[in-house]
């Protein structure tokens, strides 16, 4: 369960980077943004915890 904990938390923390260095020019622009970073991180970014695989590759293969 720690692992899955790291992997929120690393998520939130790149989050909050994002929020803080950016300007978005509207509520679009925002959610927009947020969206691309979300589908990112589950089809691109290897997680530890899934066997060094993303999100989107460990559903596929679990039929989840």
């Amino acid at each position: 369960m720690s692992q899955i904990n790291g992997m929120a938390e690393r998520f939130h923390g790149r989050l909050g980077q994002i929020l803080h260095s950016h300007h978005f020019n509207s509520a679009e622009d925002l959610q927009k943004t947020l969206q691309r970073l979300v589908w990112l991180y589950n089809h691109h970014v290897p997680q530890k915890a899934l066997g060094h695989e993303a999100p989107a590759q460990t559903v596929k293969k679990t039929g989840g």
